[in-house]
C-alpha cells in the first residue's frame, strides 16, 4: 500500500503527478464552463478517483457513509418529486461521491495542491486581463490569436447572448456589453472570486498566517473581478481571522 498521505513535497513523482491530476480535474469540473455540468467530464473525475482508491488504499469508511446518507436524501427527493428524478439523483451522488474519494486519497495535499493550481491561473489570468482593463478592445485580439477558441450563443426570451471561452480565459456575455470584469478561466468574475477566496483561506491555514507573498497575488486577482460578494468574503476573513 502506497502512503498518500504524506506531504505533497515529500511525494514520488508519480504521485504527485496522480494528485495533481486529480485537483485539476476537481477545478474544471466545478468551474470551468465548458466543462461543468458534462456528465463525461465528471464520470472520467470519478473513474480516476475509484483507481487511485483502489492503489493507494485509503480509508474509505466516512466516504460510505456520508455517501450513504447523501443517496438516501437523493432517493427521498426521487420519490417526491416522481420517476423523472432518478437519473439526476444517480448522478448527484456519483458526483458526491467522487468528490468524497478525492478528499480521502489527498488529505491535506488537496489544500496545497489547490492553492498552487489556483495560484497559476490567478498570475494567467491577471496578466491577460490588465491589457484588457486599459484596452478593452485587446480581448477581440486576444480571442482571435488564441489556438483554442470556443464560441457560445444562448437564447432566452428572443435575445441572443455569446460567450467566448479560449480556455484559460472565459469572457461571459455581458463583457461585451460594458461590464469589464476578469472572469479567469471561470464561468463568471463572482465565480473565479469563490475559487481565489478559497485559496486564500487555504493557504492561511496551511501556513497559519495572513503575510504570504501569494497572497498579494490572490489580491490583485480578486480586485480584477470587480465582485462586492468576493470583496466582501475576504475582507470579513481577514477581520475575523
Amino acid at each position: 500500500m502506497t502512503n498518500i498521505s504524506i506531504t505533497y513535497k515529500e511525494s514520488r513523482i508519480s504521485d504527485k503527478i496522480y494528485q495533481v491530476i486529480l485537483v485539476l480535474l476537481l477545478i474544471i469540473s466545478s468551474g470551468f464552463p465548458l466543462f461543468v455540468n458534462n456528465k463525461g467530464v465528471d464520470l472520467i473525475l470519478f473513474a480516476y478517483a475509484v483507481v487511485g482508491a483502489i492503489y493507494y488504499k485509503p480509508n474509505l469508511a466516512w466516504v460510505f457513509k456520508f455517501t450513504l446518507a447523501f443517496a438516501l436524501l437523493m432517493f427521498i427527493q426521487a420519490v417526491y418529486f416522481g420517476e423523472f428524478y432518478i437519473k439526476t439523483s444517480f448522478y448527484q451522488v456519483i458526483l458526491f461521491c467522487g468528490a468524497a474519494i478525492s478528499v480521502a486519497i489527498l488529505g491535506t495535499n488537496l489544500l496545497y495542491i489547490y492553492v498552487r493550481l489556483m495560484l497559476i491561473i490567478a498570475v494567467v489570468a491577471t496578466v491577460l486581463f490588465i491589457p484588457i482593463l486599459i484596452n478593452p478592445g485587446f480581448a477581440e485580439k486576444l480571442i482571435s490569436l488564441s489556438p483554442f477558441h470556443i464560441q457560445t450563443v444562448t437564447e432566452a426570451y428572443g435575445w441572443e447572448s455569446t460567450s467566448h471561452n479560449i480556455f484559460v480565459m472565459h469572457f461571459p456575455p455581458d463583457f461585451f456589453y460594458g461590464l469589464i470584469r476578469n472572469s479567469g478561466p471561470f464561468w463568471e468574475p463572482g465565480a473565479f472570486g469563490g475559487f481565489l477566496v478559497l485559496a486564500f483561506v487555504f493557504n492561511t491555514l496551511l501556513h497559519n498566517t495572513l503575510f504570504r507573498k501569494e497572497h498579494i497575488i490572490f489580491i490583485v486577482a480578486i480586485l480584477t473581478t470587480f465582485s462586492t460578494t468576493t470583496y466582501l468574503a475576504l475582507i470579513f476573513f481577514i477581520a475575523d481571522f
